[in-house]
Order: structure tokens, then C-alpha cells, then sequence
């Protein structure tokens, strides 16, 4: 079989010739996602961040929703996006941190 710049650089789906398998992070990840801990994933632009945690939820099948950090332009719009995602109402607080909070409280019931 022939590979082509296509099969190795991929757009879409994951990566099948270029991906560098990490068992202790994918292990931690798989951890986080099986006890429902939250996980900030974090690490310089296309060191495979979101590869490797696409790969463990294929892996578990299951169902996510994905967020990039760069679309925000404060943590009050973070914290309505995750809530709106989630369907958690903030109510009215002012304070980002209030309602980040809030939505952290939900998600660890």
C-alpha cells in the first residue's frame, strides 16, 4: 500500500501514521474521565493535547463536547459557555469566579 501525504498529515479523525502513543498520560486521562474528575489538559501549540484525549474517549466511547480555550475572551464568557453547554443555570453573579465555581460545584455531583 501506498501512503501519501494525505494518509500521514490528516485534517480530520486521528492521526494513525503520526501518533506517538504516551500509556502514563493516556492511562491518567482515561482515569480522569472514568471517576468524572475534571482535567485541564494543557501544553504548547501541536504537542497532540487534543489527539491524545480524542483518542482515549474514542477509545471509552464516550459521548463529549469540545471547548478551546482560545474562543474566550474572559473567564465570565468561560464560565457561561461550559454552562450553557452543560444546561447548568449560573443565575445572575457578577463574579466570573462565582460562577465558575458554580459550575464546578454541578459537575462533581
Amino acid at each position: 500500500m501506498d501512503i501519501t501525504a494525505y494518509d500521514v498529515f490528516t485534517t480530520i479523525g486521528l492521526p494513525h501514521w503520526t501518533y506517538v502513543e504516551r500509556p502514563a498520560y493516556e492511562s491518567l486521562i482515561e482515569k480522569c474521565i472514568k471517576e468524572r474528575t475534571i482535567a485541564f489538559v494543557h501544553g504548547p501549540s501541536k504537542s497532540g493535547k487534543t489527539v491524545i484525549v480524542r483518542k482515549v474517549l474514542e477509545k471509552l466511547k464516550t459521548r463529549y463536547f469540545e471547548m478551546s480555550a482560545r474562543n474566550f475572551k474572559s473567564a465570565d464568557e468561560f464560565a457561561e459557555t461550559l454552562a450553557r453547554q452543560l444546561k447548568i443555570p449560573t443565575g445572575s453573579e457578577a463574579d466570573p469566579q462565582t460562577k465558575i465555581a458554580k459550575v464546578f460545584a454541578e459537575l462533581s455531583h
